[in-house]
């Protein structure tokens, strides 16, 4: 199945338009990754980056929703003040988002700046 068909199945059964953003949001930080480790033996398994890369874009988007730039310039520092306050987005799980990073491999913050770069990419799509 190719991208485009993959884009028409999503429209045709996902009907929310913040769950439709989501998804696209962690196929952006997927993607990034996929090109970032090129020489890297794929011996991560894929569920690995996928469980890494939900829970964290959805809460990037959260971050990004309140501020008027909205992905441009945020930092790891200040999404991890926000991951402390547990009322906001508080349906994000906090530990998926660490325990994710922790069973990727990958340094937090690390890989919440690594997330928000691939983010910025398709900005236009996550924001109205």
């Amino acid at each position: 199945m190719n991208r485009d068909d993959a884009l028409q199945l999503m429209h045709e059964y996902v009907q929310s338009e913040s769950l439709r953003r989501h998804m696209l949001a962690v196929e952006a930080a997927m993607r990034a990754y996929a090109d970032y480790l090129p020489d890297t033996p794929r011996i991560l398994p894929l569920d690995r980056a996928l469980y890494a890369c939900d829970e964290l874009c959805g809460f990037l988007v959260a971050c990004a929703l309140v501020r008027p730039e909205r992905l441009k310039g945020l930092e790891p520092r200040s999404v991890r003040k926000k991951l402390k306050n547990i009322n906001f987005a508080a349906a994000v799980n906090r530990s998926d988002i660490s325990r994710g990073a922790e069973d990727f491999g990958v340094d937090l913050d690390a890989h919440i700046e690594f997330c928000i770069a691939a983010l910025n990419g398709i900005s236009h799509h996550l924001f109205d």
